[in-house]
Formats: C-alpha cells, sequence, structure tokens
C-alpha cells in the first residue's frame, strides 16, 4: 500500500517515531536545574567580581589622571587587571557559554543572552590587547623604568575606556537580571527555565 493510502495516525505515529531521537539529542545535554545552580554562581561571581574589579580600575585610573601619587595607582591598577579583572574576565566567558549550552537558554536562542556573550568577549580582548599594555607601561613609567614621562593625555587614553567598559558590563547585568523575552529563534522554551536557577 503506498503512504497517501495509509491511515492519518500511522502517518503521524511515523512522523513522531523519527521526531523523538532528535528530540532525545537535544536534551542528552541538558543539566537539571540543580546541576546548574553550581555553574551559574560561578559565573555570576566571575562576572560581578569582573564588573567590581573594573569599577577599582576606574577609581585608580581617575585618581592618576588628576595627578593623585602616579607610582601609587597605577602599578595597583596593573597588578588588579593582571589577577582580577582578566581572569575573571575569561571565567565569565567559559562559564556563560557553558551555563548557556546545558540549560534551555542557548546561545543563540535569545538576544540578550547573544548580546551578554558578545559584550563580555569583545570587553575581554580589547582590555587584554589594548587596554593592560597601556596600564603597564603607565605602570613602568610611574616607577621609573622609563626615560619618558607620563603625560596627561597618556593618563586621559588610560582612563577613557574604563567608564565604557563599566557601563557595558553594567547592561550586561541587567541583561542577566531581567532576561528580556526577544527571541533570536523560534521555539517553545522548556518548562524548566524558571526561577533563580536559569
Amino acid at each position: 500500500m503506498s503512504v497517501q493510502g495509509q491511515p492519518a495516525a500511522a502517518q503521524s505515529g511515523v512522523t513522531d517515531k523519527a521526531a523523538a531521537p532528535a528530540s532525545d539529542h537535544q536534551q542528552e545535554w541538558r543539566l537539571s536545574p540543580a546541576w546548574r545552580k553550581p555553574l551559574l554562581v560561578v559565573h555570576l561571581s566571575a562576572a560581578f567580581g569582573f564588573l567590581g574589579s573594573s569599577l577599582a580600575v576606574l577609581a585608580l585610573t581617575a585618581a592618576g589622571a588628576n595627578g593623585t601619587a602616579a607610582a601609587t595607582m597605577y602599578p595597583a591598577a596593573q597588578m588588579i587587571t593582571t589577577w582580577l579583572v582578566i581572569p575573571l574576565a575569561i571565567v565569565a566567558v567559559a562559564a556563560g557559554v557553558t551555563q548557556a549550552l546545558v540549560s534551555p537558554w542557548g546561545l543563540t536562542r535569545y538576544w540578550w543572552v547573544a548580546i551578554k556573550l558578545l559584550i563580555t568577549v569583545v570587553v575581554t580582548i580589547f582590555i587584554g590587547l589594548t587596554i593592560y599594555p597601556r596600564i603597564a607601561g603607565a605602570a613602568a613609567t610611574a616607577l621609573g623604568h622609563s626615560t619618558q614621562p607620563l603625560t596627561g593625555g597618556q593618563r586621559s587614553r588610560i582612563l577613557s575606556s574604563w567608564p565604557i567598559i563599566c557601563g557595558l558590563l553594567i547592561i550586561n547585568a541587567f541583561l542577566g537580571v531581567y532576561k528580556p523575552g526577544w527571541r533570536l529563534r523560534k521555539g517553545q522554551r522548556s518548562q524548566d527555565v524558571s526561577g533563580p536557577g536559569r
């Protein structure tokens, strides 16, 4: 008998059986909310630590730009950037990507997830490749390791990026808390996307 001659229920049964493995495959990498919460704690701790340490560097570079004890401000800013800002940024990205992959939110299902990831990755790369060399150079100059004096223009350039960085990280915090419902891809969200374990 041809497929067209089969009852609709039988055809539906074939379709359901064919679709079932794909559904199971999509679910196999997801963790339950109870297992996702420790990962969420790591991500949130790193993300807010990233913001807090960036605010500390902002305060130090602002003081340095105003001429306050450059020999103290810039080495301290370099130390915080080296041991807190950059490592916490990397942990925030890694934990955030993992959290998205093992939860119903996904990486490319919601705008707020994609925007948060983009902001964190871009800011991390920008700090590592552009901001950190400037701070390290200012710290070396302030400690007398360079024959060139630290100019007002250099101080202003080091300071100018940090308000933008902190503003972007605050936007990230807003998106993470309020989770706007803008969707990149259509599809029904799983029922376990609820509560603080998201």
